[in-house]
């Protein structure tokens, strides 16, 4: 299990209120476009947590730039496995000796008479303040065309940041290789070297999230 505190002093809270901002995480995942994991309700301590299980979804949806992924097909995944992926649904996985623990492939086997692409991403549930989330939820957007196969790269690491007009599911329009690190505001938390609670305070400094711990 993985923790992340956010802290935000009650100077800040009122501000951030005043500006619509929401607390936004997003997954460092390696394959098409960031997905908005969470958008939480900023408070002076807000606990975000989460197992380190994994699901494959598939969706039809058409936008990969700052649309909202709705309905989606989803199946549980092990890394290392590939699966295929039909109109039926996603087959089950195959042990592939190419892929690394924390990789998952999906073949993409719908013709493209019946559909063109699907969007194929990785999805976890979280835990925000108690409430866990009902279903599991993207954390990345690829486009992949029919016939076609993608590997999926599951990482620890995190990016957090304030921002308005956010909501979960919302993909964001830069390459999810790009660093997000580079992006103004924006913190990435790693963990690693079995570091599985971390905490971070907004500094209005700064105007970003800073790593305490």
């Amino acid at each position: 299990m993985f923790k992340l505190i956010a802290e935000i002093s009650s100077t800040d809270l009122p501000t951030i209120y005043a500006a619509n901002e929401v607390i936004v995480l997003v997954k460092n995942v390696g394959a098409g476009k960031p997905v908005v994991w969470a958008a939480a309700q900023p408070m002076m301590s807000t606990e975000l947590s989460w197992a380190d299980d994994y699901m494959l979804f598939a969706s039809s949806s058409s936008s990969t730039g700052n649309g909202t992924m709705t309905s989606m097909t989803t199946t549980s995944a092990i890394g290392g496995y590939g699966y295929p992926f039909a109109l039926s649904g996603f087959g089950s996985g195959t042990r592939r000796q190419d892929l690394g623990s924390n990789q998952y492939r999906v073949d993409n086997t719908v013709p493209a008479a019946q559909l063109p692409f699907l969007l194929f991403g990785l999805a976890q549930t979280i835990n925000v303040n108690g409430n866990a989330s009902s279903t599991a939820l993207p954390l990345n957007a690829e486009t992949v065309p029919a016939m076609q196969s993608t590997i999926q790269n599951a990482s620890d690491n995190v990016t957090i940041w304030l921002q308005s007009g956010v909501s979960a599911g919302q993909v964001i329009n830069v390459s999810a290789s790009a660093s997000l690190m580079s992006m103004s505001g924006k913190l990435v938390v790693p963990f690693a070297g079995g570091v599985s609670t971390r905490t971070v305070r907004y500094s209005s400094a700064s105007g970003r999230f800073e790593l305490v711990s």
